[in-house]
């Protein structure tokens, strides 16, 4: 029988023995003949982490998600064993800073690693990855895709496909269907699907033809009374207000009818439009996954842990029979498990329950530094230019107006958080040609979005040589701009320089730059 091998087994100290014994101290077990005992489930649990076992990680990192640094290391011990769940949940993680520093690179590379052991929750989280460009480029054909593949989608996805199919993105235009999604999703309680489909069909608008009152305002009331409500953008939620107004103010729907209460409702209705930053795109303001609905979207739990699976990756190297030998035999024998070799860290101690062991408190593990080679190449065509010369003949000031052109190329290290650090050369001419500068560099800048698109600040600095007569010199820049994302490495550079070329020679000369510049980066 099996629980008697592994009943012998825990007394030998096979960690497989200690797995399953620790799921029946958590949940007490009369086949094993043992209570329910939360505090020998985790020393057990602590002792085969220890051995190397992933599903071990991953319930330690469930049990201890109270303390989310603790939690993190065990995750992430898991997921890099190659456990799907532990994997979606290290990308939230690091998406939400929960027991580590924000990193949306981190978070898509875990969710990525999710989505291809076609773990479903990280399927959806790298969908929301695509849609909205967390971690990657915007590509909404994939990220359509992804959600199209879950065989059960939560209630935002459902809306989320509902609008694909509404606006036409991604896929053809299917009100049937965007109506199928809308409703399904607002009977589960989702908000954005209970305003979506109070405001159609107030107003008839799609994914449906006509008006129905009843309908509308059955749909406005569960918005209304949704705590969910302060999720959807102002301009969606003050519409939802407004038509509630309408139908209280009108008797429309089955609404009590109240000029009182309808002024209250429009005068919220009022408030928020005005409030509202701008209108809303298809999707509202729906983001990633909360942190605790991934944690509940997680398959990570007792119930999940099956003995076959385990076997799977386990083995050991002993007879046949060991088991069914006599105790002194095997007490002298002393077989030892072996376990498949797994790319591990530094296996993390979570804080004891149970004298006398005294474990240590794991420290939090730092995020990985990495980046990638980054080349930028950069010009400006048009900046304009005032230039004063001091004569060293007359002692006199003579200020010189024109148009500049200015080419450069750097190549530096640009790390996942969106810091670029590089140099490269240049070249500048000043007023026609009056001055020609040709200057290396030390390029500085920080891309706020990451591999996204999104602002960016830079410095420049360098010394160079300037002709026919102004001698060798030294210059600054100031960068402002703006990163368009198109995809991998690729992006447009677009913004504002400002800067300053000191020369000296017979004659002193201080050149000013300001105007825009354009460039890629890859």
């Amino acid at each position: 029988m099996i629980n008697d091998h592994l009943k012998q087994a825990l007394g030998q100290e096979y960690p497989i023995a200690k797995l399953f014994y620790a799921k029946g101290y958590s949940e007490g077990s009369q086949t094993f003949g043992i209570g329910k005992d939360e505090a020998k489930s985790r020393q057990l649990l602590q002792e085969v982490d220890k051995a190397g076992i992933a599903d071990a990680s991953a319930l330690l990192g469930i049990q201890t998600i109270d303390s989310p640094q603790i939690a993190f290391a065990y995750l992430k011990k898991a997921a890099d064993a190659g456990m799907a769940g532990a994997a979606s949940l290290v990308g939230s993680m690091y998406y939400h800073g929960e027991g580590i520093g924000k990193n949306p690179a981190e978070a898509f590379k875990y969710f990525e690693k999710a989505a291809e052991l076609k773990d479903p929750a990280g399927m959806e989280s790298l969908a929301d990855c695509y849609r909205t460009g967390v971690g990657t480029g915007v590509f909404q054909e994939r990220a359509f895709n992804l959600y199209a593949e879950l065989k059960d989608p939560s209630p935002r996805v459902m809306y989320i496909l509902g609008s694909y199919y509404n606006e036409g993105i991604s896929t053809a235009k299917d009100p049937k269907k965007a109506a199928e999604l809308f409703e399904k999703a607002a009977e589960k309680g989702n908000v954005f699907a209970q305003a979506v489909l109070g405001i159609a069909h107030y107003e008839g608008s799609a994914p449906f033809e006509e008006k129905d009152f009843d309908k509308a305002y059955s749909y406005l009331t569960n918005a209304l009374e949704n705590e969910a409500l302060g999720q959807v953008t102002e301009d969606i939620a003050a519409k939802v207000y407004e038509c509630a107004a309408r139908c209280v103010r009108f008797g429309r729907g089955g609404a009590v009818k109240s000029k009182e209460e309808a002024d209250k409702l429009q005068e919220k209705a009022d408030a928020l439009s005005e409030s509202a930053s701008s209108k809303s795109f298809p999707f509202g303001s729906i983001g990633l996954a909360t942190f605790k609905e991934s944690v509940a979207a997680c398959d990570i739990s007792w119930a999940s842990l099956k003995y076959e699976d385990i076997l799977e990756r386990v083995t050991f190297d002993y007879p046949k029979d060991y088991l069914d030998r006599v105790p002194e035999q095997a007490a002298v024998e002393q077989p030892k498990p072996v376990v498949e070799e797994k790319p591990q860290q530094v296996a993390p101690v979570s804080p004891a329950v149970v004298p006398p062991a005294a474990p240590k408190t794991p420290k939090a593990p730092k995020a990985a530094k990495s980046g990638r080679l980054a080349i930028i190449i950069e010009a400006s065509p048009y900046c304009f230019a005032p230039t004063s010369v001091v004569s060293s003949r007359d002692n006199n000031t003579y200020w010189l107006k024109g148009s500049a052109i200015d080419l450069s190329a750097s190549v530096g290290w640009l790390s996942d958080s969106g810091l670029f650090i590089g140099g490269g050369a240049g070249f500048e001419s000043f007023s026609g040609g009056r001055m020609s500068v040709i200057q290396g560099f030390v390029d500085a800048r920080y891309f706020m979005g990451g591999s996204s698109s999104g602002l960016f600040l830079g410095a420049r600095g360098g010394v160079g040589m300037g002709s026919p007569e102004y001698g060798i010199g030294i210059s600054a820049a100031g960068l402002l701009g703006y990163k368009i994302a198109f995809g991998g490495n690729m992006g447009l550079n677009i913004g504002l320089k400002a800067g300053i070329n000191s020369f000296t020679d017979d004659n002193k000369t201080m050149g000013n730059v300001v105007g825009p510049f354009v460039g890629i980066s890859f």
